[in-house]
């Protein structure tokens, strides 16, 4: 087997630096704590649910009158299904 110009070591180190400059990962934890990076599309995006702000910018910009339309009856669904609970 022919050897590396570079140890083992530095070579991983490499890879692993430009795996991750290049890729997004969403890290995630299950309910024993175990963690599992999920890799993101390039055009993903994450947002925090409890920031409004961030949640108007991403309707306003992202997300497609078909989708939006989805959103908006599992939306309206939902607040009927708990008033009726109520």
């Amino acid at each position: 087997m022919p050897t590396l110009p570079v140890d083992q070591s530095t070579l991983t180190m490499g890879l692993l630096t430009q795996m991750l400059t290049e890729q997004r990962f969403l890290l995630q934890f299950d309910s024993n704590l175990t963690p599992t990076l999920v890799p993101l599309k390039q055009d993903a995006e994450v947002v925090q649910v409890s920031d409004a702000k961030a949640m108007g910018r991403l309707i306003g910009e992202r997300i497609n009158c078909k989708v939006l339309t989805e959103v908006m009856r599992a939306g309206i669904d939902r607040l009927a299904n708990d008033a009726l609970r109520a």
